[in-house]
């Protein structure tokens, strides 16, 4: 994008430069995606194990996704957890209506939703991103939130995903977790 950007503090002139941002198409329906921290009825946290590629880092992560065509945030939460977990939804709570996850490449603000899910632990998910799972108490996430790393079978993954954090803290304020 060509951006006109507004005047530096002391200056009149706004200043002319280039952006680069991500629109979701499903932004114009209202719905461009969600982002879920999911419990257990045990209120232990079930993490992704993800490697992200902009990091170069394995990291533990909460679940997230784009919306499909016509989807509600329901629909999308649903349809991830069941991709992404494998496991039945049972219930959920919107902690925040417009997360911003980042601050500028992607446009657009989605819900934070806590979600509880039952069954037990799956070996294997729909998606590919997914290596696994981590579930954590509380306690033993904010734990590894001081430390700034986690290890699985002595692999460093990172813990600073800022939408699980945030999700985290939100869930706590509430007296969910």
């Amino acid at each position: 994008d060509l951006v006109l950007f507004p005047p530096k503090p002391g200056t009149a002139e706004p200043r002319l430069g280039t952006y680069i941002r991500i629109v979701y198409k499903n932004r114009l329906k209202g719905n461009p995606g969600i982002f879920t921290l999911v419990i257990d009825a045990q209120k232990r946290l079930i993490l992704n194990r993800t490697y992200r590629h902009a990091t170069r880092h394995w990291m533990l992560e909460g679940q997230g996704t784009i919306a499909k065509d016509g989807e509600s945030p329901y629909e999308s939460v649903a349809r991830c957890i069941q991709s992404e977990i494998g496991r039945p939804l049972f219930g959920l709570t919107i902690l925040c209506d417009d997360f911003v996850a980042e601050r500028g490449l992607v446009g657009d603000a989605v819900p934070l939703i806590l979600a509880v899910v039952g069954g037990e632990p799956v070996k294997s998910v729909e998606d590919a991103t997914v290596a696994g799972h981590v579930i954590l108490t509380p306690d033993e996430y904010q734990a590894a939130l001081f430390d700034g790393r986690y290890f699985v079978d002595g692999i460093l993954h990172r813990v600073h995903a800022g939408s699980t954090m945030t999700a985290f803290h939100l869930a706590k304020a509430r007296k969910l977790l």
